[in-house]
């Protein structure tokens, strides 16, 4: 039973643990983001070469309350979202050579319960440098946002059959890769606002 009370295996992360090992994707469909200052067009079609980018819309704190919606291919893809992708397969996630990204740190607001989101800089992101803000103005770690019950340890990567962790005091450390997405859910109920922030890395 994993974090999102899913019941089933999860499967091992690859054995060579690089940015372009996790970014590379399968035939078929793919969880991915755009990288901040890639593309002066940051439709779904200009980034990804696909017509169809899914993003989830979440109704609720219980699992998989929600559902998803197309941009189209002509749809605006938004820097620190994950949306899901049909893909041919061969392809990666990482541009060729290096984009400039200028902002310090991406914040992507948080719907209760499920959440797409996805590391928008060129290089790996370690969890334990992730924040998430509650109204605005009280931020925390990524360890103290779960004691605080705000987020559940571990976040969702794909690698086009199953679902694998990536947890933030594991061994090696979680991280967030360039260019791919991950569920992560908010974990609280309440009237407050939250958001996570990348920073770059």
């Amino acid at each position: 039973v994993d974090d999102f009370s899913n019941v089933g295996p999860l499967a091992v992360p690859l054995a060579a643990d690089t940015d372009q090992t996790h970014s590379t994707v399968h035939a078929g469909w793919n969880m991915g983001g755009n990288e901040n200052n890639l593309q002066t067009t940051n439709t779904c079609l200009g980034v990804f070469g696909v017509t169809s980018c899914m993003y989830w819309v979440s109704t609720g704190v219980s699992d998989w309350a929600g559902s998803y919606q197309d941009t189209g291919s002509g749809g605006t893809v938004v820097d620190g979202y994950g949306y899901w992708l049909g893909m041919t397969g061969g392809e990666s996630l990482l541009p060729p050579g290096d984009s400039t990204v200028t902002a310090t740190q991406v914040q992507v607001p948080l719907q209760k319960g499920m959440n797409l989101i996805a590391n928008p800089h060129p290089a790996a992101v370690p969890l334990s440098t992730v924040t998430i803000t509650q109204n605005g103005s009280v931020t925390n770690s990524w360890e103290n946002a779960i004691v605080a019950g705000w987020i559940v340890p571990s976040i969702y990567a794909y690698d086009g059959s199953n679902y694998f962790p990536e947890v933030w005091d594991s061994v090696p450390a979680g991280k967030l890769h360039p260019r791919k997405a991950y569920w992560m859910k908010l974990a609280v109920d309440d009237a407050n606002t939250y958001t996570v922030e990348i920073p770059k890395p």
